[in-house]
């Protein structure tokens, strides 16, 4: 059975609803044509670019305005008449310049158009999104993914806590803006060459920096004390292969039943749809394992209907956290939505027809075409 690799990538101040999961899985070199596929998309409706227009006026106002009152100086170019010392406010009309109309934002400009961005940060990064980085090797790929869920859990009360910090140092400022995102890889998927590096690296996270780290190792070391307890506690755990192995063991020392007709009879009733064993989910004939991640299936359990085997309409949000997260929770709207996005992404990857919509503060499974 091949091994399974958590990786971590960072998406310099972005913020949900951004499609992290279009690049997370993506190889470095791939980023590029990933970022531009997202462009073109984006820019191909109309909605977007009236959006973007409204946006980019809107930012070049403030821009003009800030170098009137701060800096008593107008921008190059920018015929403004001279105002007397005593005026306090004003606004400026702005037209868009020739051309500028139709021209195609970089994704940047995109990206903080769209909300996705909270803040501009090159980092020295292209996209402000980090090349990949490993951080442990599995043995399952269950393990593997609830290693990815729980630093998932592990990174938002960072994020939390320097969301809530005044004054915040360097280290509370990278908690706040360098939004990890965690994702398995196998490791027969790597080339030869790729995982020879991938498995030095996750060996020179366990000692002292030597010679010039790349940005991302840097950040990974940042967090590296806080979150490598949580990826050892993983590791401790039993999988669910070594539970069948014991299962497996202890069936055969007990003495043998001839159940072949119960076994006939069972396959030819229909399964149905909704939450089966302790953590599986069937939807038109799919089926998803959540393993140890069980903050996807209270989601899943809080959203579907057990009696009539189908999604429940739409839930307020705030029902759904309390469902997921217990009373009394103080998760915030950011972490929520990760979560769903994190569903969406299990959905997809087992192929079960389903979505999660969260929109007007409700939240429901959203049966898809196929």
């Amino acid at each position: 059975m091949s091994a399974h690799i958590v990786f971590v990538r960072f998406f310099v101040g972005y913020r949900s609803p951004f499609p992290y999961e279009r690049f997370a899985g993506s190889n470095d070199e791939d980023i590029n044509s990933v970022a531009e596929a997202i462009r073109h998309e984006w820019w191909s409706d109309s909605v977007n670019r009236t959006r973007f227009e409204s946006w980019r006026i809107e930012t070049e106002r403030r821009r003009i305005e800030s170098e009137v009152l701060l800096r008593g100086r107008f921008a190059p170019g920018v015929p403004v008449p001279a105002l007397p010392d005593n005026v306090q406010c004003f606004s400026i009309l702005l037209t868009p310049a020739p051309g500028e109309r139709a021209r195609i934002p970089s994704f940047l400009e995109m990206a903080t158009a769209a909300g996705w961005r909270q803040l501009w940060s090159d980092e020295f990064l292209p996209y402000c999104i980090s090349p990949r980085y490993p951080l442990a090797q599995f043995n399952t790929k269950e393990l593997a993914d609830d290693a990815a869920e729980s630093l998932r859990a592990r990174v938002s009360e960072l994020f939390e806590g320097a969301a809530t910090t005044h004054n915040r140092d360097d280290l509370a400022v990278l908690f706040w803006s360098a939004n990890p995102q965690f994702f398995v890889v196998e490791e027969g998927e790597l080339p030869r060459p790729a995982l020879a590096t991938t498995r030095e690296q996750i060996q020179r996270l366990r000692g002292p920096i030597s010679g010039t780290p790349t940005l991302e190792e840097r950040y990974v070391r940042e967090y590296w004390p806080l979150i490598v307890p949580t990826i050892d506690q993983i590791k401790a755990l039993p999988s669910v292969d070594d539970d069948l192995s014991a299962a497996v063991e202890e069936a055969e020392e007990k003495p043998k039943l001839d159940l072949s007709a119960a076994v006939e009879e069972a396959k030819e009733k229909p399964k149905l749809d909704g939450l089966f064993g302790t953590d599986g989910f069937r939807f038109r004939g799919a089926e998803l394992r959540f393993g140890r991640a069980a903050l996807p299936r209270k989601l899943v359990s809080a959203l579907w209907d057990e009696k009539t085997h189908s999604t429940r309409d739409a839930l307020p949000a705030e029902d759904v956290l309390a469902q997921a997260y217990g009373q009394g929770h103080q998760t915030s709207d950011s972490t929520f939505r990760q979560l769903c996005t994190d569903l969406r992404s299990r959905f997809q990857a087992a192929n079960v027809a389903l979505g999660v919509e969260y929109r007007q503060g409700n939240v429901q499974l959203i049966p898809l075409p196929g």
